[in-house]
């Protein structure tokens, strides 16, 4: 039978007098408690809905009961005591005004899934896509699919359901999120529930609460993008210009039977519901999700951020503090995916993305957090690299080990320390009792260790591995002052322990002007 969502005595009118008509309303629950939902495990689970103005609202779920009280706007908002694995059926809503139902519900993990493009990307797309679409039946995973804003609808009202994993469904799971989950299920045979809110193109002020942007610390922020709206029109009026142009090209082009690879005019920031605008992907997405118990949340997200990198670790700090805040959990755990190898249009971006990688690193020296190392998994040309399933992999690990305790390695060769010897520098690591090895450097000029010397010139060098060491050295720096590795936008990932987990990207210094 196929899970529904049942609706018992919709209503009742009343007369009055034989004068006025009041119609009382079906308690009705947030679409997070639709049918085919994940709840928590081992927590109490905050559950809460609509119904009619002071009325009194009982939630059921097997053996457990509780009760509130609707508010004057008839907002009601419930907590089960904490549910047990193992527990699955009917989460059932009553009051006086009738009853509903929420069938085939489960308990088990539920992970917030956040970020931009690179989380939203769909298994549709990811590699080997058929193969793994044939092979998705776990009807103890789902998705809960957070609608990305569209114009003319308001902000707090969350639309949407839950999606139980089968080969009809799962082409639209967030990738990343569902090898993760796959991942995980396997392991310990628990039900995952994945809430994808996620936004192609988003950077990180969308999703940024706007009470943190009012502070003087990210007021920047919201001056920033009044600047952009001001000049909007007349960029728009350009833009419109632009693109009547290029219209008209393509079509004489067609009309000629020419090729026409003429790029289309980018449509210009400061657009009212612009994706980017501040804020906006926090009050449509994540603000009306809490306060959905969630086990933890998966962070993939940064792109966006690479012209302004210098913001990107205060503000993704800032973020985690204001989620733990709104879940009331200090040490809600956080995994966020690092950055993957990417040259861009042609070049190598520098060392624009390797910063952008090290703020996100950052977020190590938070508690409850973990790090997911890609740089050696993305695709120079593409910025959505379609190996979701190693992203998946590696979150997977670092949940196993960070939340489940369990003794996993979870990362590659972890750097400690560098000293100078002579000529070469001496790199001391953490390898958790793998061993490491390098791999042949690569052959198309990509580099992977780096020196530099009191001119802050860096040079392509060579390394060798002894034990949990690595001995570096380059002819062309005889005096070694700093080191650098996988410090590149498309850098050359080497460093690996034997369970093929890669080392994440690391600096000695701290320089601007480094080449």
């Amino acid at each position: 039978m196929t899970p529904r969502l049942s609706w018992k005595a919709a209503g009742a009118t009343l007369l009055l007098h034989g004068c006025v008509t009041l119609t009382w309303a079906v308690p009705t629950p947030c679409a997070l408690f639709g049918p085919n939902a994940v709840l928590q495990r081992d927590e109490p689970v905050i559950v809460w809905g609509e119904a009619s103005p002071d009325e009194i609202v009982t939630v059921k779920f097997q053996e457990t009961t509780g009760q509130a009280k609707a508010d004057a706007s008839g907002h009601w908002e419930v907590t089960l005591p904490t549910l047990k694995t193992g527990q699955g059926g009917d989460l059932i809503f009553e009051s006086t005004s009738g009853r509903a139902v929420s069938s085939n519900v489960v308990v088990g993990d539920v992970w917030f899934c956040s970020g931009q493009s690179n989380m939203e990307l769909p298994v549709s797309r990811a590699a080997n896509a058929a193969a793994e679409i044939a092979e998705a039946r776990y009807p103890e995973i789902r998705q809960f699919k957070v609608p990305i804003p569209q114009p003319g609808t308001p902000a707090g009202k969350l639309a949407g359901q839950w999606e139980v994993c089968t080969p009809e469904t799962v082409g639209k799971f967030t990738a990343a999120g569902y090898f993760f989950a796959r991942d995980l299920h396997q392991v310990n045979h628990q039900p995952q529930g994945l809430i994808n809110c996620s936004w192609g193109g988003t950077p990180i002020e969308a999703w940024l609460n706007p009470e943190l942007i009012a502070t003087p610390s990210f007021q920047f922020i919201a001056k920033r993008w009044e600047a952009l709206q001001a000049t909007y029109p007349e960029r728009k009026k350009l833009h419109d210009q632009k693109l009547a142009l290029w219209t008209q090209r393509q079509q004489e082009a067609k009309n000629l039977s020419q090729p026409f690879n003429e790029a289309k005019p980018i449509v210009p920031l400061g657009a009212p519901g612009d994706r980017e605008a501040p804020s906006q992907a926090y009050e449509w997405m994540t603000r009306p999700v809490i306060p959905y118990t969630v086990r933890a949340v998966l962070w993939y997200q940064g792109e966006a951020n690479a012209a302004r990198v210098t913001e990107y670790r205060d503000l993704l700090h800032a973020v985690i503090a204001d989620w733990r805040q709104a879940w009331k959990k200090p040490t809600l755990p956080v995994i966020v995916v690092q950055l993957p190898n990417f040259k861009g249009g042609g070049s190598d971006l520098g060392t624009v993305w390797a910063q952008l990688r090290e703020a996100q690193a950052s977020v190590l020296s938070l508690p409850a957090t973990g790090l997911v190392v890609t740089v050696d998994i993305g695709n120079p040309v593409d910025i959505h690299p379609l190996n979701k399933q190693d992203v998946g992999k590696r979150l997977a690990l670092v949940a196993r080990r960070l939340i489940f305790a369990e003794e996993v390695v979870d990362t590659g060769p972890q750097f400690l320390s560098a000293t100078r010897e002579g000529n070469r520098m001496t790199l001391q690591f953490e390898t958790c009792g793998r061993t490491m090895h390098i791999k042949p450097a690569a052959t198309d000029g990509r580099r992977s260790f780096e020196l530099a010397g009191a001119d802050h010139q860096f040079y392509a060098a060579t390394a060798s591995v002894s034990g949990n060491r690595i001995i570096v050295s380059c002819a062309e720096v005889p005096e070694p002052q700093s080191i650098r590795y996988c410090w590149r936008g498309n850098a050359a990932a080497v460093l690996f322990n034997d369970l093929g987990l890669p080392a994440a990207p690391f600096r000695t210094d701290h320089w601007t002007d480094g080449k």
